[in-house]
């Protein structure tokens, strides 16, 4: 079988393996011109090249289907937003049950973009791991993704709104904890939801998950820098552990379960640890390996929670064990992802335009939708408005979300290209260096195969 978009001559298990020079200069460091075709028993073959000839974890580049994922995500979210804060006797006949039972577990998309900034955020690092300024390329490059539209629509609500809204100047004291990212570490005080009026009516009680990335991001990085490969797999696995344990210990107070960053590191360090596995030819064969009785195991075990508790949240099995199992569903999805071909139904699923296009604009849509479904339900696309024209609950119900969806999405979309855009064409002073390390090296030792990071797919 041979993969023209690699040059790569894949033969029997028990038969060397020819690979084309043209796709892989680095070699010429082993004293290999184009000239020359080498072949490598197949467990002595450089880290690089293995990555071409396995089961592939594909991990360089831009990946289309990890935008349709992260779209999946904030749909998940907003549905669970949107659709579930109606008691479910408003949803007659079985299928409107269903449907507001599937939308009460949409809050798991929080967890896959948890597993999606892991995975990238951690390549990233782990690529750049050397490079000159690696530090200040990491660090202005996600301030320059995140800040402008965060601090952007906190400074619309607590600077500029009062100005033209005189009566109301917002209130002061529970801004400091948006201002630094501590909006879920302000129930660890006792203090119960943060809840912060403002002049917009701006709904910031979901932005605790923002604050739970960039503690990752502050800290993150140093770990990386410090530990090789093999020790920051065991950090990551420490770090599952740590949040589980934590949870059990704070079961009796939910709200830091499902929002303090101890309690919700697990996702992003299993992420971190596929994303480390994926840069080695073991690691590589373990995910192989391991992939579909990890996804089968996690999903009996969500079916039976879905089954004892309807994965709520804060109920007890949910927020001890369920959390980390969540994460290992979609840690298990991502790899199956990462190893299928492009034109595999699974990658053609999650790499659509749609999906991809709301993957593209999914911080806006998050930042934004609680506000946009607050503006549509004072039109006649509001639910309980649509109803007295459809006669039908579950359809109006629906309707509005859709009709929620869009609205976000051109909110997004105007943010994007208007505001955010011009901040992240900025990223070109900060690009990262990467000295590729010749291929011998790499055979030797714990090294980043020369890869470039996942600028393009950066979360």
């Amino acid at each position: 079988m041979v993969d023209g978009a690699c040059g790569v001559a894949c033969q029997t298990k028990s038969e060397p393996v020819a690979i084309g020079l043209a796709n892989y200069p680095d070699l010429s460091a082993c004293g290999l011109g184009n000239d020359r075709v080498p072949t490598f028993p197949k467990d002595q073959m450089p880290s690089l090249i293995l990555l071409e000839v396995m089961p592939r974890v594909k991990f360089k580049g831009h990946i289309p289907a990890l935008d349709g994922l992260r779209g999946m995500a904030i749909l998940f979210v907003m549905v669970f937003h949107l659709a579930s804060g109606y008691g479910t006797s408003q949803y007659p006949g079985m299928f409107g049950r269903v449907l507001f039972s599937l939308a009460k577990v949409g809050w798991c998309g929080v967890d896959l973009f948890f597993v999606l900034s892991g995975f990238l955020i951690t390549g990233i690092l782990y690529d750049a791991k050397g490079s000159h300024h690696y530090f200040r390329n990491f660090y202005m490059r996600r301030v320059l993704r995140i800040f402008p539209l965060y601090y952007g629509i906190l400074v619309s609500c607590f600077i500029l709104a009062p100005v033209f809204a005189r009566h109301y100047m917002g209130e002061s004291s529970g801004q400091v904890w948006l201002w630094f990212y501590a909006s879920n570490i302000y129930p660890v005080l006792g203090y119960g939801k943060l809840i912060v009026p403002n002049a917009i009516g701006f709904e910031f009680g979901h932005f605790w998950s923002l604050a739970v990335e960039e503690h990752f991001y502050l800290i993150w990085p140093m770990i990386v820098f410090l530990f090789e490969r093999k020790t920051l797999i065991l950090v990551a696995a420490g770090l599952t552990v740590m949040a589980v344990c934590c949870r059990i210990a704070l079961l009796d107070r939910p709200l830091l379960t499902y929002a303090f960053t101890p309690c919700r590191i697990d996702a992003l360090a299993i992420g971190a640890c596929i994303a480390l596995l994926a840069r080695n030819s073991s690691g590589q064969r373990l995910l192989s390996r391991m992939v579909l009785p990890i996804l089968t195991l996690s999903a009996m075990v969500l079916l039976t929670m879905y089954w004892w508790c309807r994965l709520d949240p804060h109920a007890s099995a949910t927020a001890s064990l369920g959390f980390t199992f969540v994460a290992l569903f979609f840690g298990s999805l991502l790899v199956l992802i990462l190893r299928s071909h492009s034109r595999s139904i699974l990658n053609r699923v999650c790499a659509n335009r749609l999906m991809s296009f709301f993957g593209r604009y999914s911080y806006g849509m998050y930042a934004f939708h609680f506000v946009a479904g607050s503006i549509v339900g004072g039109t006649p696309l509001a639910a309980h408005r649509i109803v007295t024209w459809t006669g039908r609950w579950t359809l109006s119900v629906i309707l509005y979300n859709l009709a929620c969806i869009v609205f976000t999405a051109g909110i997004a979309y105007v943010s994007w290209h208007l505001y955010e855009k011009h901040f992240l064409q900025l990223k070109r002073h900060f690009s990262y260096e990467i000295a590729a390390k010749p291929c011998c090296e790499e055979n030797r030792s714990e090294s980043r195969n020369g890869d470039q990071p996942l600028r393009d797919s950066e979360p």
